[in-house]
């Protein structure tokens, strides 16, 4: 029977000999931690290490097993295959005795204060996981205390990575960063990057200002940097207040022509508040890369199923993808038209309340305020020569607005007048023909095209038109497939791009226009792009980077405002849905602005 037994068991196992027997997991570790005791009792141990005059006795084996270095040293015909005692040139003491102990431990006490001995060692005996361990080190140690320090030694170990994300962290804190000693002993070559980046965040231009003024105070043979380093900060951008307290009294820029001029440039910009739309330079340029989407009052539905308008402003983050209110209009306003013009926010026309049995019948405004985001001030200009709402107006790369059709008191219109920021009026151009009402515009290559609209003849337009300031002439294009009324314009890589709008259909019916078109100026042609997933009429819209995003509007399916935020990329012809807006709304104007990244909303949703 045992003898039966023996011989079944044998089988047994030969038929299982294809499923390896597996050691426990604590083997590797047990198996490491046993020649660590050898390398530390100096057992077995074959070669000597040298470096700083001190010597680490270790096995060839392990070495080789773990550097490549180490491996191409004792596996090839080099000199030091041989030998007992092989002194290392290249890394200190410290980093080779931390390398070694990782090599026989798996583990490794990085510290600040050493980090930079192991970069050094790891890399020059391409210890390649301990190299990856040094760079996470680095990365989840990065401070404002340390930001610099980091990004000078990620430089000298030409790891670009870890110095792109030191750089970031530095410009992301730099209200911390320039209270340390390391920014004070910057050069001037690392210096001006940061001080002429968009992405400087938790500073004031006031406070670059006196931070550089600063370091070129803590060292007397830095002041004939002083004009070039000046040049960096954005004077145009401190409040006037802080001009006169920081800025004018300070002896560099009394003596200093260079310095004095860029007073003068600051000056000149508060004194002439209705020119500063056309006063751009790099230096009135907001400190941040990524532009804002505004949604612009509107007429939003009430909890009682009533409808009002609306004085809100609201702005996109694209970082939590919510909305924000970013401020509110002195008054409200609804089936207005707004413009940027060197990135102050035009506000014009519409009305303040939606018409009905008690609030009466439409009265369109003529009024236009100017919006600063810097200062996060309004300003009234000049009002238009007529009260005007459902209109488009737009901004020419000539520095002027120009407000086109819409409805006015009496009915719709067919005027045409443009604003001149330097003399603050109003004056009618050459009216466009019929009036129109409900159309859509944009600028493309310096010219304003005009598309659709609502006419006394026709109904809806499907017709477009194109105005050349520089001329003061109108002319027609090719007209697009589809009429629309109350629809979207936007100019996206060098095209134009119509959504949205409803049209009569055959039964005399209003009805939603689905599809999307696209118009080519150099061969004045339109296509058809990817449908609108959701139709929408009475919509905003505007351009972020290459995203059309067409928000709100009127519903004429469900027969109520939308809250509805769509996407359109125009790299890759696709439509996506976004989070909704926080109220329904139509009527609303949108826009695209360079919001201060130190600015902060005043409530979220």
């Amino acid at each position: 029977m045992s003898s039966d037994a023996d011989r079944a068991l044998c089988s047994s196992l030969s038929h299982s000999q294809h499923q390896p027997f597996k050691l426990a997991g604590t083997h590797s570790a047990s198996l490491l931690r046993t020649l660590n005791e050898l390398r530390e009792s100096e057992v077995l141990t074959d070669v000597s290490l040298v470096a700083d005059s001190q010597t680490f006795h270790v096995h060839k084996v392990v070495m080789a097993s773990a550097s490549d270095y180490f491996r191409a040293m004792f596996t090839t015909d080099m000199r030091e295959k041989e030998q007992q005692v092989i002194e290392l040139h290249g890394v200190t003491a410290k980093g080779l005795r931390l390398v070694i102990e990782y090599i026989y431990t798996s583990e490794v006490p990085l510290e600040e204060d050493n980090v930079r001995d192991v970069l050094d060692a790891a890399s020059h005996l391409q210890v390649l996981p301990l190299l990856e361990k040094c760079k996470n080190f680095m990365l989840t140690k990065l401070s404002s205390n340390n930001c610099l320090a980091m990004a000078r030694l990620a430089e000298a170990m030409n790891l670009d990575k870890i110095e792109a994300a030191a750089r970031k962290y530095c410009l992301r804190t730099f209200g911390l960063v320039i209270k340390t000693k390391d920014f004070l002993e910057l050069s001037i070559e690392k210096l001006l990057p940061l001080l002429e980046s968009d992405d400087v965040l938790g500073c004031t231009e006031t406070g670059l200002f006196l931070a550089a003024l600063k370091w070129l105070e803590h060292d007397p043979c830095r002041h004939e940097h002083a004009a070039q380093l000046m040049s960096r900060v954005r004077f145009p951008l401190m409040p006037p207040g802080d001009l006169v307290r920081y800025v004018q009294g300070n002896a560099l820029f009394q003596t200093d022509e260079d310095c004095k001029a860029l007073l003068l440039e600051a000056s000149r910009y508060h004194n002439s508040c209705l020119m500063q739309p056309v006063l751009q330079s790099t230096r009135t340029q907001v400190r941040t890369s990524q532009p804002t989407l505004l949604v612009v009052g509107g007429t939003r539905m009430l909890s009682n199923g009533g409808v009002d308008a609306s004085k809100d402003i609201l702005c996109h983050d694209p970082k939590t993808n919510k909305w924000n209110k970013l401020t509110e209009l002195s008054g409200k306003r609804s089936h207005h038209s707004v413009a940027v013009l060197g990135n102050f926010l035009y506000v014009a026309g519409g009305q303040d309340r939606w018409p009905g049995p008690r609030n009466g019948k439409k009265k369109p405004q003529s009024s236009v305020l100017r919006y600063d985001p810097v200062h996060d001030k309004w300003f009234k200009i000049a009002s238009m020569n007529q009260s005007r709402m459902s209109f488009f107006l737009g901004a020419s790369v000539y520095g002027r607005l120009f407000a086109v059709g819409g409805i006015g008191p009496e009915g719709r219109l067919a005027s045409v007048e443009s604003y001149d920021p330097e003399t603050n009026e109003w004056s009618f151009v050459t009216a466009f023909g019929e009036p129109r009402s409900g159309h859509a515009g944009a600028e493309l290559r310096g010219k304003l095209y005009i598309s659709g609209g609502g006419t006394e003849s026709m109904g809806v337009e499907n017709t477009v038109l194109v105005f050349d300031p520089s001329e003061d002439e109108w002319a027609a294009r090719a007209s697009m497939y589809a009429p629309r009324d109350g629809h979207q314009m936007v100019s996206l890589r060098d095209r134009l791009f119509v959504f949205g709008g409803v049209h009569y259909n055959g039964h005399g019916q209003l009805i939603h226009v689905h599809r999307t078109e696209c118009y080519d100026p150099d061969s004045d042609q339109w296509t058809n792009v990817k449908m609108m997933p959701f139709p929408q009429c009475y919509a905003g819209a505007a351009v972020v980077k290459h995203h059309i995003f067409v928000v709100g509007g009127f519903s004429w399916l469900k027969r109520k405002c939308s809250k509805s935020v769509q996407q359109y990329d125009g790299l890759h012809d696709n439509w996506v849905k976004c989070p909704d807006l926080p109220e329904f709304m139509d009527g609303v104007a949108c826009a695209t602005l360079f919001i201060p990244s130190n600015r902060k909303p005043t409530s979220t949703w």
